[in-house]
């Protein structure tokens, strides 16, 4: 198997048992919550946490440091991981304090639906400077993650962000036990958990990167020249790299005006999240070295080559995704989340949701594939100027539906955002030739997508006439993902049968 995709299986596999636990959680916080205020104020505060910790520590910080680190001769890199750690550090002090104290200005913000419900608001507020403490962990663990990456030690530190959904996990196993329900409490006491489960985190990629002889110790923070380097590209990366993840923050809250469209909208995310979470995280978090080091060396035509093949192999995956949630979406959110306190009406709303979201998977996670290029080139202004037509173009379409569609109209202005700032990134990288029309042949775009139509059809008719409910909800939902993840796969060996050990090889 060729070292790309050994790399990228060890990364996805990784992500996919934290995405399989991460359903696991969410089952277990619907069944628990529900969609009632608790439950909106935990889903508020855990969407802002990893909002800032996609955003700040997971793509600004990482997609600046990493081309930073790999570019360092062996000898400057301990210096320079000294450096950034202690000036990573007092920021994070900074910034913990200020939202610590203007936190009710910030959810008046981010859930303004929330301020005319004195309990809820106050509720949301609390778990919100409880989970504004995960980012700290997160962003330091995201440092030393970094390190591990930029070695080419891809696996532990993406099994490393399994351990806060299984502290998660075990938090809802002591509230149910206790018999504690859609309480404040137990929205505190899982809001803790998300919080622990960072510093142990942090704690095993520290570990990992003592093994590669690079843990730092702490200095006075100075505002050094490679300092002064890292933030001028992080800077601009802020809003660049987690335009997705705003353009949600931004519909949460718009949909805070409907009551129960919080949580909707917050477990369809959970299920559209996952090609991104396994596909798009681990091929950009594969290809920014790799790219980075093809800069540092001035081959375009190897540029070109690795982005091609990033994007292949995320049409391939993903486009499968798409299909399942524009044609099952109901089958899947029943499985996973309907019982307990999450209802029928909930499953519905939230397949609705789903079938909205569904074209942009695809967009949402190509859009990590290019990417990549722009940060090993350092060109996050560019990127940046991208994101604010492509928040502003969110804003713009949320406003103007939401009088009709309710909350509908986040998922449909989320998607159309994701095309919206992928033709920008892939026109900004064609003019550079780093990408063409061609890069993926005609006969092997034609072969995915007929195994996409044999794929719809297939689900469609399963639909129609085979009655799986009989097997209970999650069962149904399985057998269905098993039946037609096996049609794709062999439509896939059937059409690809001649291509298929080339591209092993490659």
């Amino acid at each position: 198997m060729s070292s790309f995709l050994r790399k990228l299986s060890g990364v996805g596999s990784a992500t996919l048992v934290s995405r399989i636990l991460g359903f696991v959680r969410d089952s277990l916080v619907a069944a628990a919550l529900g969609t009632g205020p608790v439950a909106e104020a935990y889903m508020v505060a855990i969407r802002i946490a990893n909002m800032f910790r996609r955003v700040f520590a997971e793509g600004a910080f990482s997609n600046a440091f990493v081309p930073l680190f790999v570019k360092k001769e062996a000898s400057e890199q301990q210096g320079f991981v000294r450096e950034v750690q202690s000036a990573l550090l007092m920021a994070l002090i900074v910034l913990t304090i200020i939202f610590q104290i203007f936190m009710p200005y910030a959810v008046m913000l981010l859930a303004p639906g929330f301020v005319d419900d004195t309990g809820k608001f106050q509720i949301t507020v609390d778990f919100c400077r409880l989970a504004f403490f995960y980012l700290s962990f997160v962003s330091l663990s995201t440092l030393y993650g970094g390190i591990l990456n930029g070695y080419g030690k891809f696996a532990l530190n993406a099994y490393s962000s399994i351990l806060p959904n299984i502290f998660a996990i075990a938090a809802l196993g002591g509230v149910t036990l206790y018999g504690m329900g859609a309480s404040r409490e137990a929205g505190a006491i899982l809001t803790a958990a998300n919080v622990v489960g960072g510093v142990a985190q942090l704690i095993v990629v520290i570990w990992g990167a003592r093994k590669l002889g690079m843990t730092a110790m702490l200095t006075i923070p100075r505002y050094t020249d490679d300092v002064k380097k890292l933030l001028t590209i992080a800077m601009p990366t802020i809003f660049s790299s987690g335009v997705v993840q705003i353009n949600l923050v931004v519909g949460s809250a718009i949909a805070s005006l409907q009551t129960g469209a919080v949580a909707w909208l917050y477990m369809a995310d959970r299920l559209y999240q996952l090609p991104l979470g396994i596909v798009g995280i681990a091929v950009g978090t594969v290809l920014l070295p790799e790219i980075s080091l093809y800069k540092k060396q001035g081959d375009a035509s190897k540029i070109r080559a690795s982005l091609a093949r990033g994007a292949e192999v995320c049409l391939i995956l993903t486009l499968p995704c798409a299909v399942m949630l524009t044609f099952a979406p109901d089958i899947l959110v029943r499985g996973l989340f309907e019982r307990g306190a999450f209802t029928p009406a909930d499953t519905q709303a939230t397949a609705l949701a789903l079938i909205a979201f569904a074209p942009g998977i695809v967009a949402f996670v190509l859009m990590r594939v290019y990417q990549t290029a722009y940060y090993a080139a350092g060109e996050t202004k560019t990127m940046m100027r991208f994101a604010i037509i492509n928040a502003a173009a969110n804003v713009a379409i949320n406003v103007a539906l939401f009088p009709w569609l309710g909350y509908i109209a986040c998922a449909i202005s989320t998607t159309i955002a994701a095309w919206i700032n992928i033709w920008m990134l892939w026109n900004g990288l064609s003019k550079q030739d780093q990408v063409r029309l061609g890069d993926i042949s005609a006969a092997t775009f034609t072969k995915i997508i007929v195994a996409n139509v044999m794929l719809a059809g297939f689900v469609l008719l399963l639909r129609e006439f085979v009655d799986l409910s009989g097997f209970g909800k999650l069962l149904s939902a399985l057998i269905l993902c098993a039946l037609a993840g096996s049609l794709y796969v062999s439509a896939l060996l059937v059409f690809f049968r001649s291509q298929i050990r080339p591209f092993l090889r490659r």
